[in-house]
């Protein structure tokens, strides 16, 4: 998986470029094997312990804004649930991790709208691909 934040993607926006010069830009940068990248971690962990949870906790929020423009295209509500977000939690004693998330097209495909849903289902697919290749 690629890392960039949210605000470097942002900037690079609003330069004077051509929507195929963002696009490569982004690609050629950020975009990891995955086909997506790493926005930001949140590490749950390391406040848990006061409260006597002595696990590693991690929220990762990751997606793509190539990926993102072709659900928020159909509807500009998809922004709400892009980028998609991960809780890797370690089970209790180290013995094991566990991965949680949401597939986008269940949160994102609210009304009938079949360009969102296939554009939806295609990052469900990338998600998934993703947790599969780590979970090995």
């Amino acid at each position: 998986m690629g890392k960039t934040s949210i605000p470097e993607i942002v900037e690079i926006a609003q330069r004077p470029i051509s929507e195929a010069e963002y696009r490569r830009i982004i690609e050629e940068r950020f975009v990891g094997k995955s086909g997506l990248m790493l926005f930001y971690e949140i590490d749950h962990g390391g406040w848990l312990s006061k409260f006597g949870i002595n696990r590693r906790v991690v929220r990762w929020i990751l997606g793509n804004p190539l990926f993102a423009i072709t659900m928020i295209q159909h509807d500009i509500t998809a922004g709400l649930f892009a980028p998609v977000e991960i809780l890797v939690t370690e089970a209790e004693e180290g013995r094991g991790t566990t991965i949680t998330y949401v597939r986008p097209s269940s949160l994102m495909v609210i009304d009938e709208n079949k360009p969102l849903m296939e554009a939806a289902a295609k990052l469900d697919k990338k998600v998934d691909d993703l947790i599969s290749s780590v979970a090995q």
